[in-house]
């Protein structure tokens, strides 16, 4: 099994994959290295969680349209069967991409920090769907552990992280807004 996944990384990983990882890496730590690079910054917690939301929401975004108006190619770059899975997909993809850009737009970055938590719990668990498909389906290639499933581990770690950099003094990470 171990031999498989390093035979994905080394012969059937293309140029057009490693394009693709930058598009889904970048929207990951371009905000966070913005953070770290402007000392004024640095000193506010929700500057952090304002650009990474940012971010993210574009990035939901792109991944709606790829999703929605490009299915069939999504659907065959991802080894999944055509269906309507992908154009419902692309639809939440929007609606939270919409709505975590709609929050800041508003100022309601307590409504973005859930936003995130909600989006981080999603990709936990399309990370797990992407291991279970490799793993006990054997389909085994850079569809299941190449970048989307790395986008969507780092994207947990990260946006957690960001929730507690945002937070204020003797507050839990997430509180129900008011």
């Amino acid at each position: 099994m171990l031999d498989q996944v390093i035979q994905v990384f080394l012969s059937d990983w293309s140029r057009t994959d490693t394009v693709r990882l930058l598009i889904e890496l970048t929207p990951l730590f371009f905000p966070v290295v913005v953070w770290g690079v402007i000392p004024r910054l640095r000193k506010n917690g929700q500057a952090l969680l304002i650009l990474f939301s940012l971010f993210t929401g574009f990035h939901a975004l792109f991944s709606s349209y790829e999703l929605v108006l490009l299915s069939a190619e999504t659907a065959s770059r991802l080894a999944w069967p055509v269906s309507p899975f992908a154009v419902k997909l692309g639809f939440f993809h929007a609606a939270a991409g919409a709505g975590i850009l709609l929050c800041l737009l508003m100022g309601k970055t307590d409504w973005a920090k859930g936003l995130l938590a909600a989006m981080a719990l999603y990709a936990a668990s399309s990370a797990v769907i992407h291991l279970f498909e490799a793993f006990a389906h054997n389909r085994i290639g850079p569809a299941h552990l190449g970048p989307t499933l790395m986008h969507d581990i780092l994207f947990v770690f990260l946006a957690f992280w960001v929730l507690r950099k945002a937070r204020g003094r003797g507050r839990a990470i997430y509180y129900v807004p008011q």
